[in-house]
């Protein structure tokens, strides 16, 4: 069961995660404003230039590196898989502009291989009420998560807020908790 699984933080894992974040994130904005990949500034935006979209594989690459080095491989793959679908989603979405039932379908694939890998959210009473309970769950947050992204830095602010609680309240060495710092440490660079 996922909520009895330890991870295993060393302080090396912790600095190669947010070194990958800064070094990932620097290189690919860069990237993306020598190319034209940039969000022009809008007016349900916050910003007044131009901004470098693609910005976010630099902080999702560096949580894959930091699970994939704390994790044992099959853990890494029953969480990679479900942030490989809803961050392929997301690109498409940068890229191609999805509709709304195209984007809740990203969300619901992600969340049903969150929930067919092991994870999501256990309902021992009422194990039927299992998946729905997830799937509701990955709605919500993406969908918060995505409303709060048109404000440089709230979004991870947020996130890395939420994470420190989710780590303290949880405890670090908790597989929620040991993510939760990892995905704190990935989201950092964007304050």
């Amino acid at each position: 069961m996922w909520v009895d699984t330890l991870i295993s933080l060393s302080p090396w894992v912790l600095c190669l995660v947010f070194g990958a974040s800064l070094t990932a994130t620097w290189v690919l904005c860069q990237l993306a404003s020598r190319l034209g990949w940039v969000a022009l500034p809008q007016a349900d935006r916050w910003h007044s230039r131009p901004t470098a979209i693609f910005g976010g594989l630099g902080f999702v690459g560096a949580f894959l590196l930091g699970i994939f080095c704390a994790l044992p491989l099959a853990w890494f793959f029953r969480l990679a898989v479900p942030v490989a679908v809803a961050c392929l989603f997301g690109l498409v979405d940068d890229i191609r502009r999805l509709s709304p039932g195209a984007k809740i379908l990203g969300q619901v694939v992600s969340g049903i291989a969150l929930f067919a890998l092991g994870g999501g959210i256990p309902m021992e009473s009422y194990p039927i009420l299992s998946l729905p309970a997830t799937l509701t769950w990955v709605l919500i947050l993406a969908n918060a998560f995505n409303l709060i992204d048109n404000m440089d830095g709230l979004c991870a602010g947020i996130a890395t807020i939420a994470c420190f609680w989710i780590a303290i309240s949880s405890g670090m060495a908790s597989l929620g908790g040991g993510c939760a710092v990892l995905l704190s440490l990935s989201c950092l660079r964007f304050l």
